[in-house]
């Protein structure tokens, strides 16, 4: 019995207790337990979805992959902790909160990025076309990368013309008994040179800056280059990673670029008291999502 014990013991402390630490998608998969929640959160319609720590909200958005992956749509599992810039830059209170926002958004349209790239070259792809899906990921990776100066900006112009003459003259004459000469000579060069420069100095902190017309825009043609999936972004821990004022923000980003095309689903997991989806503004207006 004790024997019996320790193996069962064994295999429970070999057990993964989250499921974004499990190498295993199919095994996650064979110990997914569907519950009444599911079916909705497998709609087509995009939501929020709350659920207090480990209650299972990454191993639903994992289990949602393998469906959308199963029904041959596409789908791009994100976790924020885990974006490309330091974290630290999102919580940093001495930068702009426009630059935090911004590279939060960015940061993110780099997974997105990326998982698309690395999907278009996989031998899986279903017969993606890369022709069409690499020059779309190029507008995309181009709208979410500008650059711009705060500052001032100043233009110098000058140009000159340089000129250098050395000119010398020789008259001889001589004369002999056998033969008279006669010797004549000028000789002389000209250097002319032309010099015009310009230069433009910029004095100021360069940013990143989105255009949400051009994202929205580079978004559209991501779409359209998917041959008629549908594009699945599953969002987990939300609450960990984003700070709660920049909450809204993204989440207003993400209605205006993504969510309001039919052919994209947005799924965020989220702890309701730790949540900030919507800020409201003047005259019944609010920034985020409903």
């Amino acid at each position: 019995m004790s024997d019996r014990l320790s193996d069962i013991n064994r295999t429970w402390t070999a057990l993964h207790r989250r499921a974004d630490r499990s190498p295993d998608r199919s095994r996650l998969h064979d110990a997914f337990v569907e519950a009444d929640y599911f079916p909705p959160a497998s709609e087509p319609d995009s939501m929020v979805l709350f659920g207090r720590r480990g209650a299972g909200k990454t191993h639903t958005l994992l289990e949602l992959d393998h469906v959308v992956r199963s029904d041959g749509n596409i789908p791009v599992y994100i976790d924020m902790r885990q974006l490309g810039s330091n974290s630290g830059i999102y919580d940093n209170p001495e930068m702009p909160f426009s630059t935090r926002a911004s590279r939060l958004l960015i940061d993110l349209i780099e997974v997105v990025h990326e998982n698309l790239f690395q999907l278009a070259l996989s031998e899986s792809n279903g017969n993606l076309d890369l022709s069409k899906l690499g020059p779309a990921l190029d507008d995309l990776g181009e709208a979410s990368t500008q650059i711009r100066v705060n500052g001032t900006i100043s233009a110098t112009q000058g140009g000159g013309t340089k000129v250098n003459r050395v000119t010398s003259k020789k008259v001889a004459a001589r004369m002999v008994r056998e033969k008279p000469e006669l010797e004549f000579a000028i000789s002389g060069t000209q250097d002319q040179a032309e010099e015009d420069s310009f230069s433009v100095t910029r004095d100021g902190v360069e940013e990143f800056y989105i255009h949400l017309g051009s994202l929205e825009g580079a978004v559209e043609r991501v779409c359209g280059a998917l041959e008629g999936r549908s594009l699945w972004l599953l969002i987990d821990e939300w609450s960990e990673a984003i700070p709660y004022e920049l909450q809204p923000i993204l989440a207003d980003m993400l209605r205006r670029t993504f969510m309001r095309f039919p052919y994209v689903t947005v799924k965020i997991m989220a702890i309701e008291h730790r949540s900030n989806f919507r800020e409201p503004t003047g005259r019944g207006g609010y920034v985020g999502i409903e």
